[in-house]
C-alpha cells in the first residue's frame, strides 16, 4: 500500500478543513465585511442593508433542514461539490448586484448552501472516516472557520481598499470554486471506497461521568414539561441574540468611532483568530469543571465586551474588546450540545438540539436589524452595547436557576428509576 493511500484519512480531513476555512471564513465576513462599502454604494440604509443578514440566516436554516436528505440521497462528495458551486454562484450574483433586491438573492443562495458545507457536511464525512480521535479531527477542522474568517478577512478587506467590494466578492468566488474542484476529485465519502478502513476502526471510546451511569436523560414528554427546558430556551435566544447582534455591528461600529476600514478589519481578523482557540478551550475545560461553569464564563464575556465597545477610541481598546468578545461566542456552537446533555441528558438531544438550533437561527435573524433600527433611530450603537451589557447581567442571574430546576427534575427522574428497578 502507498504511503499516500495509507494516509488518506488524513488528507480528508485536511480537505474538510480546507473546505470549513474557506466557506466557514467567507461565510463569517459575508456581510459584516461587505456592511459599509456596499451599503454606501447602493444608496440604503444600514437597518435596510441588515436585512440580507437576516434573509442569509432563513435560508440556512431551510438549507440545514433539507441536508439530512440531501446528504442521505447524494452522498457527502457530490453533495458539497454541488453546494459549493451553489455558493460560488451566491458570490457572482453578489459582485454583480447593483440594488438591494439583488443582493438579497444573492444572500439567500448563499445561505441554501450552509447545511451541507458547514453544518451537516463536514460531521458526517469525518464520522465516516475516524473511529479514534473523532472528536479531536472534528475539534480541529471546526475551528478552521475561525481560522479562515481570520485569513480571509485581512485579503478580502485590502482587496475593497484597493479594487472594490465586487472584485473582492469576485477573489472569493474564485477560492470556492478551487474547494469544490478538490473535493470532487479527492474526497471519497467512505473509507471502503478506497480499500481501507475508517481510522481507529473499533475503538470508539465513550467515557462515563462519575454520577452519570444511570442518568439517560429526559423522555421529550418529559422534557416539554421541565420548567429548566423553557428557561433554557429563553436563556439561549436572549444571550444569542446580544452575541449575534455584537457581531453584525462591530466592524461599522469601530469605523464610526474612528478606526479606519482596514483597522477594523484587522480587529475582527484578531477576533476569529482567537475563537479557534477559545473552542478547544471550552471544550477542554468543560471536561475538567463542567459545561455550566464555562458557558457561565462565556456569558459574562458578553456583558464585558458589550460594557468594553463603548468606550473605544484606540486600536488598542478595540483589540482588548475583539478578544473577551471572542469568548462568549462558543455559546451558540461548541457550548450548546454541551450544556444541553449536561442539562437534560442524551435519551431527548436530538429533539432538544434542533429546537436549541432554530432559537439561535431565529435570534441571529432579528439581532442584526434590531441593532441597525437603534442606530437609526439615536446615531449610534451605544445604546445597543449597554442593552447586551445589563441583560447579560440579568442572565448570569436567571443562569442558576436554570441549574437548579434541572438538577431537581434530575434528582426526581433518578429516584423514580431507582424505585422502578428490581
Amino acid at each position: 500500500m502507498s504511503f499516500f493511500k495509507k494516509h488518506y484519512h488524513w488528507l480528508i480531513a485536511a480537505l474538510v478543513l480546507l473546505q470549513l476555512a474557506v466557506y466557514g471564513g467567507i461565510n463569517n465576513n459575508l456581510t459584516t465585511l461587505f456592511f459599509l462599502p456596499v451599503s454606501q454604494d447602493l444608496g440604503i440604509s444600514r437597518s435596510v442593508f441588515s436585512i440580507s443578514a437576516s434573509l442569509k440566516a432563513i435560508a440556512s436554516v431551510l438549507g440545514t433542514f433539507l441536508s439530512g436528505t440531501v446528504l442521505v440521497r447524494l452522498g457527502y462528495r457530490k453533495s458539497a461539490f454541488a453546494f459549493l458551486l451553489v455558493g460560488t454562484t451566491a458570490l457572482c450574483i453578489l459582485a454583480g448586484s447593483n440594488n438591494m433586491i439583488l443582493y438579497g438573492i444573492g444572500c439567500v443562495i448563499w445561505g441554501l448552501a450552509d447545511g451541507v458545507c458547514i453544518n451537516a457536511g463536514p460531521p458526517r464525512v469525518v464520522s465516516a472516516w475516524f473511529h479514534r480521535h473523532q472528536g479531536a479531527v472534528l475539534g480541529a477542522v471546526s475551528s478552521a472557520t475561525g481560522l479562515g474568517a481570520s485569513v480571509l478577512c485581512l485579503l478580502l478587506s485590502g482587496i475593497i481598499e484597493k479594487a472594490g467590494w465586487k472584485n473582492a466578492y469576485l477573489t472569493a468566488a474564485v477560492l470556492m470554486g478551487i474547494v469544490a474542484l478538490l473535493i470532487l476529485l479527492l474526497v471519497r465519502d467512505r473509507p471502503e471506497e478506497k480499500g481501507l478502513k475508517p481510522f481507529g476502526e473499533g475503538q470508539r471510546i465513550v467515557k462515563k461521568k462519575e454520577g452519570n451511569d444511570h442518568w439517560i436523560g429526559y423522555t421529550f414528554q418529559q422534557m416539554r414539561r421541565a420548567p429548566a427546558f423553557y428557561l433554557m430556551i429563553v436563556f439561549t435566544f436572549v444571550s444569542c441574540f446580544f452575541s449575534g447582534g455584537i457581531l453584525a455591528i462591530m466592524i461599522p461600529h469601530l469605523q464610526d468611532v474612528g478606526l479606519s476600514a482596514s483597522q477594523a478589519a484587522s480587529m475582527q481578523s484578531t477576533m476569529m483568530l482567537a475563537l479557534a482557540g477559545v473552542k478547544f478551550g471550552c471544550g477542554f475545560f468543560s471536561d475538567k469543571v463542567g459545561a455550566k461553569w464555562v458557558a457561565l464564563f462565556c456569558l459574562a464575556c458578553t456583558g464585558i465586551s458589550a460594557a468594553l465597545f463603548p468606550f473605544v477610541t484606540t486600536p488598542a481598546l478595540a483589540l482588548i474588546s475583539a478578544i473577551v468578545y471572542s469568548a462568549s461566542l462558543p455559546l451558540t456552537s461548541v457550548m450548546v450540545p454541551l450544556l444541553s446533555s449536561a442539562l437534560f441528558g442524551y435519551r431527548a438531544q436530538a429533539s432538544c438540539l434542533s429546537i436549541v438550533m432554530a432559537i439561535i437561527s431565529l435570534a441571529s435573524i432579528v439581532s442584526g436589524p434590531t441593532a441597525n433600527m437603534i442606530f437609526d433611530k439615536f446615531g449610534s450603537y451605544d445604546p445597543f452595547f449597554w442593552i447586551c451589557a445589563v441583560g447579560s447581567a440579568a442572565l448570569v442571574v436567571l443562569y442558576p436557576v436554570m441549574y437548579r430546576l434541572a438538577a431537581k427534575d434530575k434528582a426526581r427522574i433518578l429516584a423514580e428509576q431507582e424505585q422502578q428497578s428490581p
